[in-house]
């Protein structure tokens, strides 16, 4: 700006010294033609310059400043927000003779899945926390899962002769397989029977072929007839082994599984009822039996089915899903008789679950009791904090109900609805209210 001031005070002085040359008043207005109109464009010329030079002056000003508007915040950005992850919702193993599967169930979508060339480590791009893992040997040896850089990694020790392989398997599933070959014993093939004291069919002569080269042979060995050498040699004869109660039930419920894919209910419905009757003691056919049921509207079906699956096999998979029921029926007191202290050591969900139940029944100590077992297992649930916190506010502890409400905050994992509630806990307990 010094710069277009200074330009114009010049031309100011050369403008009064050109009008006070000659002295007189009679000259005022008197010009060249050619001199005035040198003088107009001259200054309309400036003046653009001006203009131009204050633009840019400015625009490297708002980009000194960052973009930033005039109020002082920054222009809104277009970044559309990261999508949330899938979460596992349960990993399952089954076994039979040279095949070892994992199942890995997803609830809403199948997460991205990338498996190591040699076996040993899967990455899931799936969200925090990580599901239980079932106890697996080789070939799934020191089975473990930890948190990575954009999801889950399953590592195990591979087991030399086993084949790793990775499925997908309906819409949110993934299989993870590892297959052997079988060992087959070589079985000796039958003698051909002796000739018998009847008249035999003649034999039909064989094609002349040129006689072997002569070899000479010691007197003290004979030669070896050729069905004496046929007798001898071993033959492979491979004679599948019958599978068990148990390997059927495990067919059934991957056909249940496949049928369902295909949108083939009522047959997947008789498949899980045969896997239930072959093997009543297996968890899993109960529990997917149980929850087709629920999908369909047969809640009804489901429980009662459920109260006979606990009774076979007691899985804390399936008391988890009866007492789901029995809440969402507001039938509390009868799931809480599901949850005795005795079937829930080392179970964290059933804790949780047991903590909501009493926390609605109004008996917030034996709630926080509850949640306080079940943190203790899983600390990174937030909803769980949520609930130790409405706990510790029934029991009359607002300073610890402060700091659960705070730690809900601090996980990841908690929906809208859930985080506008505990943060409205935490303005009022500031408060003193």
């Amino acid at each position: 700006m010094s710069l277009i001031n200074q330009m114009l005070r010049d031309l100011d002085r050369r403008r009064a010294t050109d009008g006070g040359a000659g002295g007189s008043d009679l000259l005022d207005g008197v010009r060249p033609p050619t001199a005035a109109g040198r003088g107009g464009s001259r200054r309309g010329l400036i003046v653009l310059l001006a203009l131009l030079l204050l633009g840019l002056l400015a625009l490297g000003a708002w980009y000194g400043l960052g973009g930033r508007l005039p109020g002082g915040k920054a222009t809104p950005s277009a970044t559309p927000p990261a999508a949330a992850l899938p979460r596992l919702e349960a990993v399952v193993l089954e076994q039979s003779p040279g095949r070892v599967r994992l199942w890995f169930r997803a609830g809403e979508a199948r997460p991205a899945a990338t498996l190591q060339a040699t076996g040993g480590e899967l990455l899931l791009q799936a969200a925090q926390p990580a599901p239980p893992l079932p106890r697996a040997a080789a070939p799934f040896a020191d089975l473990r899962i930890e948190a990575a850089d954009g999801g889950l990694r399953l590592r195990w020790t591979p087991a030399p002769g086993w084949q790793y392989r990775l499925l997908a398997r309906g819409e949110h599933d993934w299989l993870l397989e590892a297959t052997r070959p079988l060992a087959v014993a070589p079985v000796p093939a039958k003698p051909a029977p002796a000739p018998g004291p009847g008249p035999q069919p003649a034999a039909r002569p064989a094609p002349a072929k040129a006689p072997p080269p002569t070899r000479k042979q010691s007197p003290a060995v004979a030669p070896q007839s050729q069905a004496s050498v046929d007798a001898g040699t071993p033959r492979i004869a491979v004679r599948p082994r019958p599978l068990g109660p148990r390997e059927r039930a495990i067919r059934a419920r991957q056909a249940a599984r496949e049928a369902l894919a295909r949108g083939r209910p009522r047959a997947a419905e008789r498949h899980w009822r045969e896997a239930i009757a072959l093997a009543p003691g297996d968890a899993e056919g109960w529990q997917g039996l149980a929850e087709q049921l629920v999908r369909e509207g047969r809640r009804a079906e489901a429980l009662s089915l459920l109260r006979e699956g606990l009774r076979r096999s007691g899985a804390p998979g399936l008391r988890l899903l009866a007492a789901r029921l029995l809440v969402e029926a507001d039938r509390l007191d009868e799931a809480l008789s599901l949850l005795p202290d005795d079937a829930l050591e080392g179970q964290a969900d059933l804790l949780a679950l047991k903590g909501a139940i009493l926390q609605r029944l109004g008996r917030a100590e034996a709630a926080r009791q509850a949640y306080v077992a079940a943190l203790a297992l899983r600390p990174q649930r937030p909803a769980w904090w949520m609930g130790l916190g409405l706990s510790l506010e029934g029991e009359g502890q607002p300073q610890r109900a402060l700091e659960a409400y705070r730690r809900a905050l601090a996980i990841p994992g908690l929906d809208q609805a859930s985080r506008d509630f505990v943060q409205g806990r935490i303005q009022a307990l500031e408060k003193g209210q």
